[in-house]
């Protein structure tokens, strides 16, 4: 079933294309239009129209309904680099569960090895994370991804379809104390010169040193100047092509 599928109302650009997802498949078709991605200012808490048609879809499917949710800025989170806090505040509201979900690795960007925390919050603004939870988590790297959805089922031309507009932010900081280790930002550096290298030498744009260097990786209390030089060396250009380094560790203590 071929077919064309397009979200209106990008302010001055008129029609825009949806994309098919990677999710979809024989018996389930998914739309999607990455706002970020396509360089489009999102309109917070706006509709925008939905037009569908072609292939044996049949009668053509258009609506104005599909929401925006508010933006969504967690303040604790844009500000700090070491969260050691309990509450969470953020802008906007929604009708919907906010959803949350923090990686946390003993290693920056060590996800496969992750400690998963998966948290449905009321989404009213403002959240404090148990105790307990927290205490359960071991210290160290996370990535945390907030979702807000609003989402609804929508009738038109003899099809109903699932609607759904979804904003999604996410941060990186260190659970636990911060520590002031020069030795560390030093270590750093002279590792993100070597990976810069790596990158350009496979004609792929580098990150700068302060996105290789963030300051809850260089103000950690658990990593050591042996992983940055791991870093280093694993991250390599040859014939088989880039490789980034993983399962860097500091040696035993």
């Amino acid at each position: 079933m071929l077919l064309q599928a397009a979200i209106v109302g990008f302010a001055g650009l008129g029609v825009r294309p949806l994309v098919l997802s990677s999710a979809s498949h024989d018996d389930f078709y998914q739309y999607i239009a990455e706002l970020s991605e396509q360089g489009v200012a999102p309109r917070f808490g706006q509709s925008y129209g939905v037009k569908v048609a072609g292939g044996t879809f049949g009668a053509s499917f258009d609506v104005n309904t599909l929401r925006l949710p508010d933006e969504l800025v967690l303040n604790e989170l844009r500000t700090t680099s070491h969260f050691e806090q309990h509450e969470l505040r953020w802008t906007g509201t929604g009708t919907q569960p906010l959803y949350a979900t923090l990686l946390v690795s003993s290693a920056p960007n060590d996800l496969g090895n992750a400690y998963q925390i998966d948290c449905l919050l009321k989404d009213d603004g403002q959240f404090v994370i148990p105790e307990s939870v927290l205490a359960a988590a071991p210290s160290g790297f996370v990535w945390a991804t907030f979702t807000r959805e609003d989402r609804h089922i929508e009738k038109s031309g003899g099809h109903s379809l699932l609607l759904f507009g979804q904003v999604e932010v996410s941060h990186q900081f260190a659970l636990g104390p911060r520590c002031e280790r020069p030795e560390l930002m030093a270590a750093c550096e002279a590792s993100a010169q070597t990976v810069r290298a790596a990158y350009q030498t496979c004609q792929l744009v580098p990150p700068s040193v302060a996105e290789l260097c963030p300051d809850y990786v260089t103000s950690s209390c658990q990593l050591c100047p042996e992983y940055f030089d791991c870093v280093a060396k694993s991250t390599t250009c040859s014939d088989a092509g880039f490789t980034v380094a993983s399962g860097c560790r500091c040696p035993a203590p």
